[in-house]
């Protein structure tokens, strides 16, 4: 695999591997991207599902190879880059089962003349199976290439990956109850909380690959928080936002496996002697919800952690609290409480940076107007587009 970023990744790191870059478990040069035939279909799935199977790496097309060494790069003629990599991925998601994390990237040597790189990652959800067609096969990588797992094989990936998504399920709820129950990291206000626990899908690993001292962590900061200070604790790295008081507005904990858990505790507040919880204007919950997640997912995409990534937004303490939107100036008389102090999201699959925030968590927001007695979430329209207050 190229030891960058795939986005910081540009043609004069390709022709640098001439020379210096052999085949292995997390690499593999082809000459050209054929799939038109099925036959050809299935054998991109392979390679590609290979490595989702293994520990991830770099497909690279364009590339000749010599007993496994680069050895020239003349690139692949094209037409429409653009159009064989569309298609490249749309094959992958409809081929692959359960789907897999990637990118996929083109470079241009010349008039018509590319090379193509897929980064693979490392798949949650282990063994992903090729499905077109009824293939049905797994496979997996070593330095050799990819082989064909066979069943006893294909039943140790899944009880690995049964075992993984306990550890991640078994910790969400783990924490959502300390940080419903308490103690926290730093004392909060007395309202109602919004919490939201992001956890890359390699946490779990022997060795998970985050650099909790980059520079990029000690910038990030807490849900809605402004100006906020961090500072090391024994899980990692602490940042509060709420000046320097004793009691704080919110905090991010930044875990040594890139866990990141954010707690707010202003967003809910106390409008006319009743506690509230804002769903429209400026502290609409739902836009702060939706605009923290889209920026810490721009984080690990910055510090190049594998997706996807799990997530879970919830509700605590707000039994009573009173839903507040614009158009209903006295929503008490009409509405009732949210009557729960835990509403929580299901456990969302963030297989992208890119991928859209307000749709994954609709079916969450539904639910909480539903506790409050309207029928779902009006920042989004009767077409179910987003479109916050």
């Amino acid at each position: 695999m190229i030891k960058k970023h795939v986005n910081d990744i540009v043609i004069n790191d390709i022709y640098a591997l001439v020379g210096n870059a052999c085949e292995q478990y997390d690499m593999e040069f082809k000459t050209t991207l054929d799939i038109k035939t099925e036959s050809q279909k299935k054998e991109f799935l392979a390679d590609v599902s290979s490595f989702a199977n293994a520990s991830g790496g770099d497909l690279i097309y364009g590339i000749v190879e010599s007993g496994g060494k680069a050895v020239g790069i003349p690139g692949m003629p094209v037409l429409d880059a653009d159009q064989v990599t569309l298609s490249a991925e749309n094959l992958i998601r409809a081929g692959i089962d359960e789907r897999i994390a990637f990118d996929l990237r083109h470079y241009e040597l010349g008039p018509g003349c590319f090379v193509f790189l897929i980064r693979v990652y490392e798949g949650p959800a282990k063994p992903h199976q090729v499905c077109l067609a009824g293939t049905g096969k797994y496979y997996a990588r070593g330095n050799a290439g990819k082989y064909q797992l066979d069943h006893a094989q294909i039943k140790t990936a899944i009880e690995a990956t049964s075992q993984s998504k306990n550890q991640i399920k078994q910790f969400i709820d783990d924490r959502f109850n300390q940080i419903g129950q308490g103690p926290l990291p730093v004392p909060l206000h007395p309202n109602g909380l919004v919490a939201l626990i992001l956890i890359p899908s390699r946490t779990f690993d022997a060795h998970p690959s985050f650099d909790l001292d980059s520079q990029e962590n000690k910038l990030l900061s807490p849900m809605n928080g402004g100006g906020h200070t961090p500072s090391y604790n024994g899980m990692g790295m602490l940042s509060t936002s709420g000046y320097d008081r004793p009691t704080r507005d919110a905090y991010l904990q930044i875990r040594k496996n890139g866990i990141l858990e954010t707690v707010n505790s202003t967003i809910c507040c106390v409008f006319q002697g009743q506690k509230i919880l804002p769903a429209s204007d400026s502290h609409n919950y739902e836009k702060v919800l939706v605009g923290c997640i889209i920026n810490y997912l721009s984080h690990y995409d910055k510090l190049g952690v594998a997706f996807p990534v799990y997530c879970r937004v919830g509700l605590l303490n707000c039994q009573d609290h009173w839903l507040a939107w614009t158009g209903m100036r006295n929503p008490f008389q009409t509405d009732r409480s949210l009557g729960s102090d835990l509403i929580l999201s299901d456990e969302l699959v963030i297989h992208s940076a890119k991928a859209d925030t307000p749709q994954l968590l609709k079916p969450f927001f539904d639910t909480v107007w539903q506790h409050a007695g309207r029928a779902r979430s009006y920042n989004f329209d009767e077409n179910g587009q987003w479109k916050p207050r």
